[in-house]
């Protein structure tokens, strides 16, 4: 379950496709109706990062995902919370 507290600023939400690409969604206003089930994301709330990953998604999917979203933070130096 995603919960987002109010005092989190949402800036970025980013697809992650199955090279480990992270994919503009090409919104800046964000609901939880955005997530497909099939899909992994990264949520950036001004320097903290989460990933969601859909039910439907792939073990390889997911862990595909979570390797992106840690090099991201590892170059970007981010806390790291999945």
């Amino acid at each position: 379950m995603l919960v987002l507290a109010k005092e989190w600023l949402f800036s970025h939400l980013n697809r992650i496709n199955l090279q480990g690409k992270l994919c503009e969604t090409g919104s800046n206003a964000f609901s939880k109706e955005m997530l497909e089930t099939d899909k992994c994301y990264m949520l950036d709330c001004d320097g903290e990062i989460f990933v969601w990953m859909g039910r439907q998604t792939f073990l390889t999917e997911r862990r595909t995902a979570i390797r992106a979203v840690e090099v991201k933070t590892l170059f970007f130096k981010f806390p790291f919370v999945s």
